[in-house]
């Protein structure tokens, strides 16, 4: 597995992941979108300085996408980790989420924070596996006007 900064030309990958995983980045899509308006919404995504996007590969294939920033002193946040619904159960979440931690780590964050779906208990349980834990929850108004999505925020102590 390796973990590489993520390109322009990754958006088709990139939007193929949220559609694999609709029911959890209906936030940033609705389901009328084409594959162009897609690809110039994650383009947009993309243009954020203060994340940094990474792509996770195997043998030369996309299999998922990781991005963090750094929100405040010695926090970090992941901000999205997910994997193509094909390299699903395959271990390159924990991997990616493994690279993240120590990452954070040997630059001297303190702790990593993430919001997930409450509705994606899947995710929950994974990052509690880490060790994260529950420490709030709220509504976050996002991109799609229709969808006010309820999330619990979660911290992982780095000390």
């Amino acid at each position: 597995m390796k973990i590489r900064p993520l390109l322009q030309d990754d958006a088709t990958f990139l939007c193929s992941i949220f559609k694999d995983n609709m029911e959890y980045y209906e936030i940033f899509f609705d389901s009328e979108n084409t594959l162009s308006e897609w690809n110039n919404r994650v383009k947009r995504f993309l243009g954020q300085d203060e994340v940094n996007h990474f792509i996770i590969e195997v043998n030369a294939n996309n299999v998922g996408w990781i991005s963090f920033s750094d929100t405040e002193s010695a926090a970090r946040e992941l901000c999205i980790l997910v994997i193509s619904k094909e390299n699903l159960r395959c271990g390159y979440g924990t991997q990616g989420l493994s690279w993240l931690i120590e990452k954070s780590k040997a630059d001297n964050m303190q702790s990593l924070l993430l919001n997930v779906n409450q509705n994606n208990a899947r995710a929950i349980q994974f990052y509690q596996n880490f060790g994260f834990e529950i420490v709030g929850e709220e509504i976050v108004p996002e991109c799609n006007e229709a969808v006010n999505l309820a999330q619990y925020k979660m911290r992982l102590s780095l000390m």
